[in-house]
């Protein structure tokens, strides 16, 4: 019997688009990265290795994946990408939620020079307007976004 590759493909427009289907979270990061005008549009995405420190208020520091600034200067996002894989035991609950409390908890008017200093060492950076970023980072608390490989089996829980 042969595998119905029609479960594993959609189309949009008359053009058909297959899943892939990615081993580690690395690959899934970088697809993501590749790929950012698709899921961004109109907007500077980073690879946001920046550390942010929690001042003790967690056990350790964190980073982010991207670092998501609309090209208008009205919001910035600060992007999770997590590979699910059922094989991972209370992913959840250990590893997700864990590191969005520190995402989400930093104090980013704090750490907003630090960020703006690392946005003017990236070698993409060079159509950033950095009074207007200054201004944003400053002034404004980040938007945070989870990007997954797939839907959880158990999506109530993610609820």
């Amino acid at each position: 019997m042969a595998k119905n590759r029609s479960l594993n493909s959609i189309f949009v427009n008359k053009e058909k688009y297959e899943l892939m289907a990615f081993k580690v979270e690395d690959d899934f990061e970088s697809h993501i990265k590749n790929r950012s005008e698709n899921f961004f549009e109109n907007a500077y995405v980073f690879d946001f290795k920046y550390t942010l420190k929690t001042n003790n208020h967690f056990q350790n520091n964190v980073r982010a994946d991207l670092l998501v600034i609309d090209k208008d200067y009205r919001f910035w996002t600060v992007v999770e990408v997590e590979y699910y894989s059922k094989k991972k035991y209370q992913w959840l609950s250990r590893h997700v939620i864990p590191q969005m409390n520190k995402i989400t908890n930093i104090n980013y008017s704090v750490h907003a020079k630090g960020i703006l200093d690392w946005l003017k060492k990236q070698k993409d950076c060079s159509g950033l307007d950095h009074e207007k970023l200054r201004d944003l980072l400053l002034y404004n608390r980040p938007g945070f976004l989870v990007v997954l490989n797939t839907i959880p089996d158990n999506l109530t829980e993610w609820c």
